[in-house]
């Protein structure tokens, strides 16, 4: 499973280790861990404001919105 996340007012985001551990920590079952980590600067968005989750699916698994 690979997630996108962005850094938030200059502070960076933890490492995929880090996150992980928070997440074990939370809870989430070690098949759900995400097995790495995209920081970008931000967000694709739609007209409407809302993320792009088809840009996003493309750009980290190599899908496009037609196979989804």
């Amino acid at each position: 499973m690979a997630r996108a996340a962005r850094s938030t007012a200059g502070r960076p985001c933890g490492g995929v280790d880090q996150i992980a551990d928070h997440l074990v920590d939370a809870g989430l079952m070690i098949q759900k861990l995400p097995e790495q980590l995209e920081v970008l600067d931000g967000l694709p968005q739609t007209g409407l404001g809302k993320p792009a989750k088809a840009e996003l699916r493309e750009r980290f698994s190599g899908e496009t919105p037609e196979q989804t």
